[in-house]
């Protein structure tokens, strides 16, 4: 549920292994690093899948506290491009179907449907605990951008388009 400037901001003291927690603070634009799009901090719980990964990662590595969780070959924090090549790649490997790419037809996922994704399933349980994961100041913000499935309003426009061409 990240926005895109907070996964590259992160520094590995904003994950706690432990715990499964991640701290969200910060937000980059460009190479600088600055305050979350809130400019709050908030908590979001890291699923064991993630967890994993991270802690392989982190065990690798051995980074210091301020180093970038999501670094290039040479030590530098990924840029858009290195985020945007790591989203296509996994949703390859995972199968993962949406959007077009605009030169040659091929489906890309952009980064931040997953987010919108993510916002959509956690508010499926609990939509307070989707906007503060999300980082929205006002849980309107969360109602509009976690769509969610809800049979009765499918039905609904169903039966308002049998009843406008005047068709059952």
């Amino acid at each position: 549920g990240l926005r895109a400037s907070e996964l590259r901001a992160l520094w590995w003291r904003d994950v706690d292994l432990a715990s499964g927690i991640l701290t969200v603070n910060a937000g980059m634009t460009g190479c600088i690093r600055g305050t979350t799009k809130s400019g709050k901090a908030r908590q979001v719980y890291l699923n064991s899948e993630i967890l994993d990964v991270l802690s392989l990662e982190h065990a690798g590595r051995k980074p210091q506290a301020t180093d970038y969780v999501l670094v290039r070959g040479d030590g530098k924090p990924w840029g858009d491009y290195d985020l945007g090549r790591m989203v296509r790649s996994a949703a390859t490997r995972l199968g993962l179907q949406m959007g077009r790419g605009a030169d040659n037809g091929t489906k890309i996922v952009p980064l931040h449907s997953l987010r919108h994704r993510f916002g959509t399933e956690v508010a499926r349980t609990d939509i307070v605990s989707a906007q503060k994961m999300l980082g929205h100041s006002k849980l309107e913000m969360t109602q509009r951008y976690a769509s969610t499935d809800d049979p009765r309003k499918r039905a609904a426009v169903e039966a308002a388009m049998v009843a406008m061409r005047g068709t059952k």
